[in-house]
């Protein structure tokens, strides 16, 4: 089972959690008459003991969602405050100056994902090293930074490119450069 499988898998798994309490809810309320003669019955109390297994299963896996996003949304902005100290430390930076990224990934040797990365949660992007990559950084860093985000035109590359070509990938040394009024952002 690849990735994708097993995230739908997740996400199904957790949506029948949620239909399963919702059936609970409405076949008692359709049955209210005949609560105690059910209650009763061992069927009747298999039900209401899966009933408290899939709501402890839907509390129990949608808060450690809740958790991990937290800690690795708040983890990927630090990430990229990181990179934007760097960004207006390098030598010759203005704050008008316009900041451009050219590449799509980063690869950080030193970026480790944490304890909730083990944890048991129904997926998404938690995954801290993912969200650095992820096609929405853009408007990550835009929300979460309030700084423009631009990419390379390929107009700026043609004009650019052996000065590019000679800087290294972020976030190792030379990788961040100003050239001719505007800052250079070498990723992969």
């Amino acid at each position: 089972m690849n990735n994708d499988s097993k995230t739908i898998f997740k996400y199904t798994f957790l949506s029948s959690c949620l239909t399963g309490i919702v059936c609970y809810f409405y076949f008692m309320a359709n049955n209210l008459d005949n609560y105690d003669n059910i209650a009763n019955k061992p069927s009747g109390q298999a039900l209401n003991c899966l009933m408290v297994l899939l709501v402890l299963d839907y509390v129990w896996l949608s808060n450690v969602n809740y958790t991990a996003l937290y800690y690795s949304n708040k983890k990927t902005e630090n990430y990229f405050e990181r990179l934007y100290c760097r960004i207006e430390s390098v030598e010759g930076y203005n704050e008008n100056m316009p900041v451009i990224f050219v590449g799509k990934n980063i690869t950080d040797a030193a970026y480790e994902e944490n304890w909730w990365g083990i944890m048991p949660y129904y997926g998404g992007n938690f995954i801290s090293k993912e969200q650095i990559n992820l096609y929405s950084r853009d408007k990550f860093i835009e929300n979460y930074l309030g700084k423009a985000y631009s990419e390379v035109t390929e107009e700026q590359y043609s004009q650019y490119k052996g000065e590019i070509d000679q800087m290294d990938k972020y976030p190792n040394d030379k990788s961040i450069k100003v050239i001719d009024g505007s800052v250079f952002v070498k990723l992969e």
